[in-house]
């Protein structure tokens, strides 16, 4: 296991203004030195890499006090080292990564892909083929090329394995939960597209780790660090997801799967293998770019995570630009690129379907153009089933396969 470099350094030093808890100040000198006493247990529990420990030992802080900032942001960041998050790559990544660079999350050159952010973050964050298998509903096959079909977002935070990335860092959200409607109040308007508010065509909470988490009763004091917890834990989730959606075995280059499977099935001679091939690689690109439940889809939690990151980050008084700033470059690149393939004069204006098939349809182009020349070759039924396939591929007409109606 790759050990979790950084995150105590970080959450100790970065701090806000004050560390009193507003309903410590009514307890007895007794209680205060208990909770005291335990906390400074946590830490040291921290320190030493027991964080089943520092989770068990916050939760008798929270018992006590249900919205103690201290105590919820230690386990927090326990649960976000159990996820195994290499917070030192990830600054590393980030900081590293150019305002030149592509951040584009569809693309249909391999080199623009395998430069993103994403890319690069989601080298320093690996999953594991128990991750990939906790967060997939199957694994097909094209041409020797694994290709793997996502979970929807709400079943893959549903996993009660704690072995797992997913819970670790699903917990690690919901520890925070209690501190978030007043870190970032429903009534300033920059936060409404926030996952604790955003709800999604059907007018549910997009995000349900975030419907029963209740509210601090009074301000949170540490602020920064709590803002920071929260924001490691978006990014987190959005690399795993990205490392699923745009699943690659190569890495070296980090093309994508569903690329490389696409220039294989190009150079098949069998007409039957060709036509599995097409199926399985269309049943892939579907449920990455899914346009029936859309709004649950891993892709469309990237893009909400990458934005509840950006805010976090770009509201901690003192955070150093160069980190805070790719993140927010990367999350408004990424929505800029919506806008110019759905034609939107701006991203919210798209519905998660239509962001989903525009994406879908940029970054399948090229595999397109490739199965375009087979299919050619192709008459009667199956051409016919080629041509319904690659329907589901790439919605895009001007793409469409001579023969097909």
């Amino acid at each position: 296991m790759r050990k979790f470099l950084g995150l105590s350094a970080a959450f100790f030093a970065l701090t806000a203004c004050g560390d009193a808890n507003f309903n410590e100040i009514f307890v007895s000198k007794a209680q205060q030195e208990s909770v005291d006493q335990l906390l400074t247990e946590a830490k040291y529990a921290y320190d030493k890499g027991k964080y089943d420990d520092v989770i068990s030992i916050s939760n008798k802080v929270i018992d006590m006090y249900p919205y103690h900032e201290k105590a919820l942001v230690l386990k927090s960041n326990a649960f976000l080292a159990k996820a195994d998050f290499d917070v030192l790559g990830i600054v590393d990544a980030i900081v590293s990564t150019t305002s030149n660079s592509s951040t584009k999350l569809a693309d249909t050159t391999n080199s623009d892909a395998t430069s993103s952010l994403l890319g690069k973050l989601a080298n320093a964050f690996p999953l594991t083929d128990e991750d990939l298998t906790s967060l997939t509903t199957e694994k097909k096959t094209v041409k020797n090329v694994a290709l793997y079909i996502p979970k929807d977002s709400p079943t893959a935070r549903l996993t009660t394995d704690d072995s797992t990335r997913i819970y670790n860092l699903t917990q690690a959200v919901k520890a925070l939960c209690p501190l978030l409607n007043n870190l970032y109040p429903s009534s300033n308007t920059d936060y409404k597209d926030l996952p604790i508010y955003k709800k999604g065509t059907d007018g549910i909470l997009k995000d349900e780790r975030y419907s029963d988490c209740g509210s601090a009763t009074e301000s949170a004091t540490m602020g920064g660090r709590s803002k920071f917890t929260w924001a490691l834990a978006n990014i987190a989730e959005a690399v795993a997801f990205y490392s699923v959606v745009m699943y690659s075995s190569d890495p070296k280059t980090n093309i994508p799967n569903i690329q490389t499977a696409s220039k294989n099935l190009n150079a098949t001679s069998s007409t039957s293998e060709f036509l599995a091939g097409l199926d399985a690689l269309t049943a892939s690109v579907d449920s990455i770019f899914p346009t029936v439940n859309a709004d649950d889809s891993m892709l469309n939690a990237i893009f909400d995570n990458l934005g509840a990151s950006s805010i976090a980050l770009g509201s901690i008084a003192g955070m150093p630009s160069s980190v805070s700033e790719q993140i927010l470059s990367s999350t408004n690149s990424l929505k800029d690129k919506i806008k110019e393939i759905t034609g939107a004069k701006d991203a919210s204006n798209s519905t998660a379907a239509q962001q989903n098939e525009a994406l879908r349809n940029t970054f399948t182009k090229a595999s397109a153009e490739q199965i375009n020349s087979k299919s050619g070759t192709l008459s009667g039924a199956d051409k016919a089933t080629a041509c319904s396939l690659y329907q589901k591929l790439n919605s895009d007409s001007k793409l469409k396969p001579a023969g097909c109606t």
